[in-house]
């Protein structure tokens, strides 16, 4: 966790394409393990489509947290490849409660404007100030 505080916020997206992992880095380090270290609850970050769907039909979520912020999309589309920044790039956090302990993660995507095709958010993670919400939002809820 040391070593991952001393990589600058600019340079975390170059090296993690896969913005649910760089969510998931930011998550432990914010969130999972001081809970853990200082107040023996577990909390458990999924991306939506990581969940089994009877799963995430059965989970009871208490809080909705729905934010923008700045993210780089890229067309999928192989004879497009459109790239763009966008303000209005969208996230959601669904929480249940602490004993059920799931923090569930949706990324929305934006469709290109040349071709249609629906791009996914590449979020910056020096702008994602999201997560320091997010924690203080959750620690106030909760604890």
């Amino acid at each position: 966790m040391e070593l991952a505080q001393t990589i600058l916020d600019d340079t975390k997206k170059d090296f993690c394409p896969d913005t649910r992992a760089a969510f998931h880095g930011e998550f432990a380090r914010l969130i999972s393990i001081p809970l853990s270290l200082h107040h023996d609850i577990r909390y458990y970050l999924f991306a939506e489509e990581e969940l089994d769907s009877e799963l995430y039909k059965s989970l009871k979520f208490e809080c909705l947290k729905l934010d923008n912020a700045k993210a780089q999309f890229k067309c999928p589309n192989t004879y497009c490849q459109h790239a763009w920044t966008s303000m209005r790039a969208r996230i959601s956090f669904s929480i249940t409660n602490p004993s059920s302990g799931f923090i569930v993660l949706k990324i929305f995507g934006q469709n290109c404007q040349h071709c249609g095709a629906n791009a996914d958010a590449l979020w910056y993670i020096g702008k994602c100030f999201i997560f320091i919400i997010l924690c203080w939002q959750f620690l106030f809820s909760y604890f």
